[in-house]
């Protein structure tokens, strides 16, 4: 686990094992805290289930499979270059191909970065990357330890903060942000949190007339971003 920060890879996560309380184990913890690597402190048998057989000494890592870039240097890279800023922010997305899917599109469609939660999103490992055909390779994707205070952040930068899902009242097709926005879309069986939904300026929703209930997140962030894209084509 040293090496591994020695190194500067990117890590996505650690997981230590609860009850590990010598010197070493307190200094590590300490070390990621000073980095800003998210951790989780699990049974042994979690840590047991997922490396059997491997010599983890009660700690594993996960390693990214490309580097996260922040949030605020990708606003302001896109505001020097005379853009509006277009992000998306995914709320415990957790499923690789479905943080590939939207990757792709989001990639096509000219969104500037993803920014995922730390703890509870998919990892970018490297499914995500097969399920993205690449897309994760060529898109900024940016870490979230504190989501809230991430998306506080830009609106204080001039994004507005939208939220996509069933129960908005503004239909997306009519919608129009006029500037910076970051589109937000959550777990099909959680949804958003609530914390998340209390800094949103808005929501909308995808007009749909067939009898099915929902649409899955990564085709509804697709629609979304392309309804975006092509508003942004005629402005």
């Amino acid at each position: 686990m040293e090496e591994a920060l020695d190194s500067g890879r990117t890590i996505d996560k650690v997981l230590v094992r609860k009850g590990l309380n010598d010197e070493a184990s307190r200094g590590l913890v300490a070390r990621l805290r000073r980095a800003g690597v998210p951790y989780q402190i699990v049974p042994y048998e979690a840590i047991e289930r997922l490396f059997r057989g491997k010599n983890h000494q009660g700690v594993a890592a996960y390693l990214s499979a490309a580097a996260y870039a922040y949030a605020e240097d990708v606003v302001a890279a896109a505001y020097e270059a005379g853009r509006r800023p277009l992000l998306v922010y995914l709320d415990g997305v957790t499923d690789v191909r479905n943080l590939g899917a939207i990757a792709r599109s989001a990639e096509c469609f000219g969104v500037d970065a993803l920014v995922l939660p730390a703890l509870a999103s998919a990892r970018l490992s490297a499914d995500a990357v097969k399920a993205s055909a690449g897309a994760l390779l060529r898109i900024p994707v940016c870490r979230s330890v504190s989501p809230v205070k991430t998306l506080q952040r830009l609106k204080q930068a001039g994004l507005k903060i939208i939220l996509a899902r069933e129960r908005a009242k503004e239909s997306i097709f009519d919608y129009d942000p006029d500037g910076p926005v970051c589109y937000v879309f959550g777990s099909e069986g959680q949804g958003v949190s609530p914390d998340v939904v209390d800094v949103c300026d808005g929501g909308v929703y995808i007009p749909m007339t067939g009898k099915t209930g929902s649409l899955n997140v990564a085709v509804a962030a697709g629609i979304v971003l392309a309804v975006e894209a092509r508003r942004r084509a005629l402005c």
